[in-house]
């Protein structure tokens, strides 16, 4: 049906409301009143709601924005060619697309991802072969979405649809140096089981939280300033890393601190007094730690200590000890409290130390006159 909008002095414009038009601008608002209902059912994640359901809603906003210019335009000018339908069209065809792989990968994962327990949850992370289905199941859409685009825009002709699939190819083809290194390292660290969603990594003297690790690039959380890091994929997989929650034995993490305590009287009843009251005092902090609820160690492995140096003014004594078992988490303050059962270890022995009458201080063995 023709609907006149606006009457003007020198021109009316004439705006036609076609039953289509009419079927997508109810769909529109459909769509935006139960965005985030909608949002809640897709999403998958929690703390991703809020941007995501206005996300969706300001493709609403703008498909209805477009349209309605659109229709506008229509009635001023007979000649014209409704470019701004077809760009909303292929806008929201990128969308739907990009919410149809989200889900898309969130069964994925389901069906082919290994099952993790992070935070006490029960977790389906990324892993060789969801990777490799998303990239085939994304290369198929991102083709079927290629054909909806060249339709919406009326691309008829072999010439024009050729021409824009090689352009299309040809820009793949030239960045592919870019992007190809990452995707390739991406599927090695993956491969390896070497990165994965939760653990705890240690490199360049910082310890990390793998985030999330997608095509291109992996997110970390840096657990000493609590914040994010990102790092491209070829880059991770060209560095030194140590995965702190993938142990070498179940005992657990081990850690080592070194002790300067000073040489006893030079005779042997003197040596084996001192040594004897060394692991008396060792044994009592193990005690104490273990009877800690704060600190997280193995208690089924008592310290391990040895005199490792006699140095020229005291001995070293090197006391190891197993932390807990690693959990995977997405927390920077568990893993803060992890990390930090080393320095509740070396508290513990010193507070035993000052008890036994030991010093923990390198002696001075000269006076200055």
């Amino acid at each position: 049906m023709d609907i006149t909008l606006y009457e003007f002095n020198f021109f009316t414009i004439n705006v036609r409301l076609t039953i289509f038009h009419s079927f997508l601008f109810i769909l529109n608002f459909l769509l935006f009143a139960f965005s985030g209902k909608i949002v809640r059912v897709l999403s998958f994640d929690d703390d991703k709601i809020s941007i995501n359901t206005w996300t969706f809603r300001f493709f609403n906003i703008l498909f209805f924005f477009l349209h309605s210019l659109d229709l506008l335009l229509v009635g001023m000018n007979k000649t014209y060619q409704q470019q701004l339908s077809k760009i909303a069209l292929t806008l929201i065809s990128f969308y739907t697309i990009k919410m149809f792989l989200h889900v898309v990968s969130h069964f994925i994962r389901q069906k082919f991802g290994h099952q993790k327990i992070i935070d006490s949850k029960n977790v389906n992370i990324e892993n060789y072969s969801t990777r490799v289905v998303n990239i085939l199941t994304t290369s198929v859409v991102l083709f079927i979405n290629l054909i909806i685009v060249i339709n919406i825009w009326g691309f008829n002709s072999l010439l024009e649809t050729t021409g824009l699939i090689g352009l299309i190819l040809g820009f793949f083809a030239l960045t592919s140096s870019i992007w190809g290194p990452d995707l390739f390292h991406g599927l090695v660290l993956l491969n390896s089981n070497m990165v994965e969603d939760g653990d705890i990594l240690e490199f360049d003297g910082e310890h990390y939280i793998v985030y999330k690790t997608s095509f291109l690039e992996t997110v970390l959380l840096n657990v000493a300033s609590n914040h994010r890091t990102r790092i491209r994929n070829s880059n991770l997989s060209n560095i030194k890393i140590d995965n702190l929650t993938k142990l070498a034995h179940s005992q657990g993490l081990r850690e080592t601190i070194i002790y300067k305590i000073g040489y006893p009287n030079l005779n042997l009843q003197d040596y084996h007094r001192h040594e004897e009251q060394v692991y008396m005092m060792m044994e009592d902090a193990f005690r104490e730690c273990t009877e800690s609820e704060n600190i997280n160690i193995n208690e089924n492995k008592p310290f391990e200590i040895f005199l490792t140096e006699t140095a020229d003014y005291s001995l070293n004594y090197s006391v190891s000890f197993y932390l807990s078992k690693v959990k995977k988490t997405k927390f920077t303050y568990q893993a803060r409290e992890l990390l930090r059962t080393k320095f509740q270890v070396n508290r513990i022995i010193l507070k035993n130390a000052i008890k036994y009458g030991i010093s923990l201080s390198t002696p001075i063995i000269h006076k200055q006159l």
